[in-house]
């Protein structure tokens, strides 16, 4: 069911009927056992508290009330006791579109429609929409339904005035039809529909004028609206619809008590705009206002009292919660709950965000849907995580804490002790007898490392660097994150050997990385990635990339490895960068070579010059702040492009841009003071700026959203050109999910009890509202 416009008024019933001409002749009517029922739902166009559609036309402001229209396509159930054949489904069909307040045909959709039976006369009961329907007992005379306790009001913008209006969700708006003590033979019975959910209708209201003149508090984006029962009240799920037997009667309703499987004492509302209209969720601006609409189960003489709560959850994480209804002692002014008729909700204030409260994004993922696609996920991560050179902490508990789910372990190998010269030569001479011995592989986190000269040649010359026998583990560090990740997030490591790093001649480093990952349980096995994997499928986990020192096709990869590899090249030719280069493609392999269908779409640069590209003596060529800038740009328009047909786009494309890295101006690559700062000033400010461009209504050179992929990045816990960056990389995944899956209403299955919604540690009270 869908809907053209949502017009909102006072409390009252709203009923849907049929007529017929009462000066038509009497006609004989004779028996026709077996021969299908014709249908008809008409309405009297001239009382528009009355109609039998699902599209909600303008209000009657004289009487407050409004026609319901049908749209083509709906679908309603039929039920006839003492017909031979007792249920079918019908379809509506209209020739107005733009708002009939008659069914033109009701067209059967199942195989057989209802036939007359041997009875004398039958009964007929009809229930919308047709969807909802769970079971039918025809002994028992009822009929089992589901109303949603996830609904998603649609958003409308009126081009003109571009004020908001929404569209409820006609999923729980159940509709209930009876006609009773039909002649056999009757050429058409009308159905006399009728609405029997209970509605409840409530306003939200952006900032105020005179609040939150802080940055972004212009307006807020609300992903969604839960409206909680005390446990023994039951708004949504299934419930029967008991037959009444006597004309004119109204059915009467069995609903089990909330039980977190079938039933449930809570709404939620997910807001989003017409998919037609560029999706994502709902925002409004400072003074800007919208009145939603929520169905519940019918309730009969239940009051909304102080013990129900509403709350509001931003795409930010922050919560807005309020009490509705009066409170003990005052139920004359409470509001008492009835089947059908819809009802207005206490006044609800503005939605000021306090300068006090702050972004948690310790669970940002909840909120993604399980059946996403991992190469639909923005994950912002740290470059070079644990050297102090790129990131300002470099603990990463902390990091993890700001938001960062992807981390970057630079290694080399470490020595078992040091040398008292500081260098060691590769044969025994006069310097220092011997090799350092090196027994595992650590982090290179830009602490001491100890050069290997070789001895054999008069002039010194460097040929490998080893760290000192202090430096953290590869192991510790993979331990330290996996402790982090929880039950319903994933995260993403990405492993490097450092360029000029000695090797081992026992092993590889790779084998020493898999060796690793394979001791720690929470490592996800890569050996079953592939295009389709989805985010259900690594909750719990880390995966493990090693980004190999040259093409995998070259090399000996540890065959029973938890990892994955490829090869995003860290030594850059200048070509990569020319003003006709793409970004890099490359490969993902397991172990054993094989491909796993998916290609790394990528651009990264350890050294970037400070005026003007030039090629460095041993590490590559250097390119310019605005040369990375194009490339990633480019990786960013393939993503643009790729997600912008939902159809048709490729989930075996993922995107990685490693954003890192520092200024240098000489040919030996050596670092300029303050150039780290620079490069995370310079790349983090323009990742932020392609992301908070996007929009759900994009004007001039605004987009809409898309996925940015593995985002790394210098200085991740900076105040000012770090969290807030991560923040927004963060954010973009329920955006994103929102603007192109408008039907979605969340990650959570219809039986799962708990609502997966953001939590944060924040309270402040402020116009009433709990703030969270």
């Amino acid at each position: 069911m869908k809907f053209d416009k949502l017009f909102i008024c006072s409390a009252l019933a709203f009923s849907i009927c049929s007529c017929s001409d009462d000066n038509e002749p009497v006609e004989q009517i004779t028996p026709t056992p077996g021969k299908e029922v014709s249908f008809g739902a008409d309405i009297n166009s001239t009382d528009v508290k009355t109609g039998s559609k699902t599209i909600y036309g303008p209000e009657n402001t004289t009487n407050h009330s409004f026609p319901i229209y049908w749209e083509n396509g709906d679908e309603v159930k039929v039920y006839s006791p003492q017909s031979a054949v007792n249920e079918a489904t019908y379809k509506v069909s209209i020739k107005d579109a733009t708002g009939q307040n008659f069914a033109s045909t009701l067209d059967k959709v199942t195989d057989a429609g209802i036939q007359w039976g041997n009875a004398s006369t039958a009964d007929f009961y009809s229930v919308y929409p047709a969807g909802q329907v769970q079971a039918y007992d025809n002994a028992a005379k009822k009929v089992t339904v589901r109303l949603p306790h996830m609904q998603n009001d649609y958003i409308s913008v009126d081009d003109a005035s571009s004020a908001h209006t929404a569209l409820a969700d006609m999923k729980g708006g159940f509709l209930f039809a009876q006609t009773l003590g039909v002649a056999n033979g009757t050429p058409t019975v009308n159905l006399r529909y009728k609405p029997i959910s209970t509605a409840l209708r409530f306003t939200l209201t952006g900032p105020s004028s005179t609040t939150g003149s802080s940055a972004n508090k212009d307006e807020v984006i609300i992903s969604n609206i839960v409206i909680t029962a005390p446990t023994s009240v039951t708004l949504a799920g299934n419930f029967d619809i008991n037959f009444p037997t006597e004309e004119g009667k109204t059915p009467t309703y069995t609903v089990a008590q909330p039980d977190g499987t079938n039933t449930f004492n809570r709404v939620t509302v997910y807001s989003s705009y017409k998919g037609n209209e560029g999706g994502g969720y709902l925002t409004l601006k400072r003074g800007e206002s919208i009145e939603l609409n929520a169905f519940i189960i019918p309730q009969e003489n239940v009051t909304i009292t102080d013990a129900w709560t509403i709350e509001v959850v931003l795409s930010d994480g922050t919560t807005f919660s309020k009490k509705l209804g009066a409170a003990a002692g005052t139920a004359t002014t409470a509001t008492t709950l009835k089947p059908g008729e819809i009802h207005r909700l206490p006044t609800l204030p503005a939605l000021d965000i306090p300068t006090s409260t702050e972004y948690n994004p310790a669970n940002w993922m909840v909120n993604i849907p399980r059946n996403t696609y991992l190469s639909e996920i923005s994950i912002p991560g740290s470059w070079n995580s644990m050297n102090s050179d790129f990131q300002t902490v470099t603990d990463l508990a902390q990091q993890y804490a700001a938001g960062v789910r992807a981390f970057h372990l630079d290694t080399r190998w470490k020595n078992a002790s040091n040398p008292g010269i500081g260098y060691w030569t590769t044969v025994t001479g006069p310097l220092y007898p011997g090799l350092p011995t090196m027994n595992d592989l650590a982090i290179s986190d830009g602490g001491t490392t100890y050069p290997i000269h070789d001895g054999r040649t008069a002039v010194a010359t460097t040929i490998g660097r080893v760290m000192s026998s202090e430096a953290t583990t590869f192991a510790t560090a993979l331990s330290s994150i996996t402790s982090q990740v929880k039950e319903d997030e994933y995260m993403v490591v990405l492993v490097t050997f450092a360029q000029g790093s000695y090797p081992n001649s026992a092993k590889t480093w790779m084998q020493a990385v898999s060796e690793a990952c394979a001791n720690n349980s929470i490592i996800f096995d890569g050996r079953k990635l592939s295009e389709k994997t989805v985010v259900g499928d690594v909750l719990g986990s880390v995966i493990v990339i090693v980004n190999c020192e040259s093409a995998v096709s070259g090399l000996t990869l540890p065959a029973d490895s938890k990892c994955v590899f490829t090869y995003a090249p860290l030594t850059l030719t200048d070509a990569m960068f020319s003003s006709s280069a793409t970004y890099n493609k490359d490969v993902l392999y397991n172990g054993s070579k094989s491909a796993l269908g998916i290609t790394l779409y990528n651009t990264q640069a350890q050294i970037t010059a400070e005026t003007s590209g030039y090629n460095t003596t041993s590490r590559g060529y250097a390119p310019t702040l605005a040369q990375r800038e194009d490339i990633a740009k480019k990786v960013l328009d393939y993503a643009q492009s790729n997600y912008a047909d939902q159809t048709n786009y490729k989930s075996e494309n993922w995107m990685y841009l490693g954003l890192g890295g520092y200024l240098a101006n000489d040919r030996a690559g050596n670092a300029i003071d303050g150039s780290y700062t620079t490069v995370a000033n310079t790349l983090n400010n323009w990742i932020n700026n392609k992301v908070t461009n996007m929009t759900s209504l994009p004007t001039g050179t605004q987009t809409n959203y898309y996925p940015v992929g593995i985002v790394l990045m210098n200085y991740v816990n900076d105040a000012t050109y770090g969290t807030p960056v991560v923040n927004n990389i963060l954010q973009l995944n329920n955006k994103f999910q929102k603007a192109y899956n408008p039907d979605w209403i969340g990650p959570v299955d219809s039986d799962n009890p708990t609502p997966s919604r953001y939590q944060s540690s924040m309270k402040v009270d402020t116009n009433g509202w709990n703030v969270f």
